[in-house]
């Protein structure tokens, strides 16, 4: 036997599965099963051979690649789910819950329903899930998310005029600062470096080692420099398009490859002290 790394739900949780005499391939689509019933996962990594002494952590087993019967099932599943929607607002406002419902999810089987909402803090929604589960006929399993996995969820048109990262590729959403806007020359203002959820920037995350690379040979700001139309200070850097604004003794403020700017003498004299 041989196991893969699956990723399951909307949240694309990851985890090892068996495989068995399956084939499959990093971005597959596949009908798993557990304890819990059927569902559908994409396959992660390639098989690797299956270590005997941890078989129990295998709570996922892979039973086929998804066929257009398991596709149609899914569709269905998503219609049925979108029908329930206003459903399970309306619950919810009866049950006066401080929640917002983001997203109604089956399983492949139909066996549960994932109800992801977002909240300010804890909710005691115990009775709500006994009315639903008693009016749907079905188990039901409420998954508490944060904001960015919310806009994950629902997609949208990020401020760079695409799809927003956390929706089309990020798998691992991770905390961003302001001290990466600053890293990368932005305007610390937080509604222009906010995205959809309202929260930074996740590009800020993913692209703050490019930057922190490209800043390693680039003058700081203010540092005195030598540059091929005479001496100036450093007014600003481009760490994309590798330049620096120089503010020169004779002649104003003008722009240089930053591999034609050199320390001034008192810079290179500091860096010999050391």
């Amino acid at each position: 036997m041989s196991s893969v790394v699956i990723e399951i739900g909307l949240l694309r949780n990851r985890f090892d599965a068996l495989t068995t005499r399956i084939e499959t391939k990093p971005g597959d689509r596949v009908l798993v099963a557990s304890s819990e019933g059927l569902n559908t996962a994409t396959v992660v990594s390639g098989a690797y051979p299956e270590k005997p002494e941890k078989k129990d952590k295998y709570e996922w087993k892979i039973i086929r690649t998804l066929t257009k019967e398991d596709y149609r099932i899914l569709e269905e599943n998503r219609a049925a789910a979108d029908d329930k929607t206003a459903e399970v607002k309306e619950e919810i406002r009866k049950e006066n819950l401080n929640m917002n419902l983001t997203r109604l999810s089956y399983t492949y089987d139909r066996s549960k329903m994932y109800v992801y909402y977002t909240a300010e803090g804890r909710v005691d929604f115990r009775n709500l899930i006994r009315k639903l589960g008693s009016k749907l006929k079905i188990r039901i399993q409420m998954v508490q998310i944060g904001v960015r996995d919310e806009a994950a969820m629902l997609g949208g048109i990020g401020l760079c005029g695409r799809e927003i990262c956390c929706s089309r590729f990020l798998r691992n959403i991770e905390t961003v600062n302001i001290d990466m806007a600053r890293n990368q020359n932005l305007v610390q203002n937080t509604e222009n470096i906010s995205g959809c959820c309202g929260r930074l920037l996740c590009c800020l995350r993913f692209e703050e080692e490019f930057y922190r690379k490209a800043c390693r040979n680039m003058p700081c700001v203010g540092k005195k420099v030598q540059t091929p139309s005479g001496k100036g200070t450093v007014a600003g850097v481009d760490p994309v398009k590798e330049t620096v604004k120089v503010n020169l003794k004779i002649g104003g403020e003008k722009e240089f490859k930053a591999d034609s700017v050199s320390p001034g003498i008192k810079e290179r004299f500091k860096k010999w002290i050391k």
